[in-house]
């Protein structure tokens, strides 16, 4: 706290005290930097191969969009149809063992599929993994500089 200085004909005045802001920032800020970055360098041919082989895993983790809405279309179908109609010379009871048999093999498809988004999807990791995978006969260098600041 600062000091109260009186004079007699006046009020009491603070004394003039100055702060340095930038002194006490600097003092008490912690500055972390993560700015590491890896160049990959490699040819058009290497990307391709690992993108041909990497895809189809990494289209896996969508692929359960389809069966889901084909499954929940039939299951929604089944629980708002009274199928106590002929159509198409087709008789209501087999309608409905149609459709019942149809939910049911969508219910399987469904699962599948999101088995195999789930454990059998690739990841951005696996794309990355597999661009920069080395050969035998590849040397990997690292090149290592400084930066000014």
């Amino acid at each position: 706290m600062s000091e109260i200085q009186q004079t007699p004909s006046s009020r009491p005045q603070p004394l003039a005290h100055t702060i340095d802001i930038s002194a006490h920032i600097s003092r008490s800020l912690t500055v972390s930097t993560n700015l590491d970055q890896d160049v990959i360098i490699t040819t058009k041919d290497k990307i391709a191969n690992a993108l041909h082989e990497v895809l189809p895993k990494f289209r896996r983790r969508v692929s359960w969009v389809a069966p889901v809405g084909v499954t929940a279309s039939l299951w929604i179908a089944l629980a708002s149809t009274d199928f106590n109609q002929k159509l198409l010379g087709i008789p209501a009871d087999t309608w409905k063992g149609a459709f019942l048999l149809a939910a049911v093999l969508g219910s399987i498809w469904v699962l599948v599929a999101v088995g195999r988004a789930v454990f059998g999807g690739a990841s951005h990791a696996h794309v990355l993994s597999s661009i920069t995978a080395t050969h035998s006969n590849a040397t990997v260098q690292t090149i290592q500089g400084h930066v000014d600041t």
